[in-house]
């Protein structure tokens, strides 16, 4: 994960929301704008893995080409699925890795923070 960026009063995390190392009730503020379902690929990123059993050694198998254009898999051992956020293969995939990121987000912040999302499905005009 890259290093934090800050100008003294706020700090700027980038990375694995999942991942970052913060305190339970440490953050003010959230702001985000996940990756929308089905809009793009972020070619050039490795792929998470999600879900499955973390002390699972993990067989992958052959890189499946998923819908949205976008190379997926899933664990044969554990079920886990490899791949970035917003190319999952469903919508009910896509929401239950979001909501995996936004209990992150609430274990962070106090109880007088705010979480300001940016979420739709595309964007026109």
């Amino acid at each position: 994960m890259p290093e934090p960026w800050s100008n003294g009063w706020a700090t700027l995390y980038h990375g694995d929301a999942r991942h970052l190392p913060l305190a339970d009730g440490s953050v003010c503020c959230c702001a985000t704008s996940p990756p929308y379902f089905g809009l793009r690929s972020y070619k050039g990123l490795e792929p998470l893995v999600w879900g499955g059993s973390s002390e699972c050694a993990h067989d992958w198998g052959e890189m499946e080409q998923m819908t949205f254009k976008s190379r997926s898999s899933f664990c044969s051992l554990c079920g886990a699925w490899r791949g970035h956020l917003g190319m999952e293969p469903t919508v009910e995939l896509y929401v239950a890795h979001i909501v995996e990121c936004f209990r992150e987000v609430r274990r962070v912040l106090k109880d007088t923070g705010t979480c300001w999302c940016n979420l739709g499905d595309s964007y026109a005009g």
